[in-house]
């Protein structure tokens, strides 16, 4: 597949999704130098990765701009996963 074919399919599933949608919250750190940040993001899980450990989800959102038209798709680790 090429990369403008998979580009446009990636970008045609997260128009699917909406915040509204979001079944989880992710646990996210930010940390510049000594300072840490904690903070939750909205999200909907799409697959259980083979490993067991990962999750595939997309992402609501951009850090604490919750309410933003940002959407992402990420592999986070199963513990980083809060139902709503």
């Amino acid at each position: 597949m090429d990369a403008e074919k998979s580009w446009a399919i990636m970008n045609q599933t997260k128009q699917v999704y909406r915040p509204q949608d979001a079944t989880h919250r992710v646990h996210c750190r930010h940390s510049t130098g000594s300072r840490i940040q904690n903070y939750t993001m909205p999200c909907l899980i799409l697959k259980d990765m083979p490993d067991g450990i990962r999750t595939k989800i997309v992402v609501f959102g951009d850090r604490f701009w919750t309410d933003s038209n940002r959407v992402k798709v990420r592999y986070v680790d199963k513990a980083n996963l809060e139902a709503l």
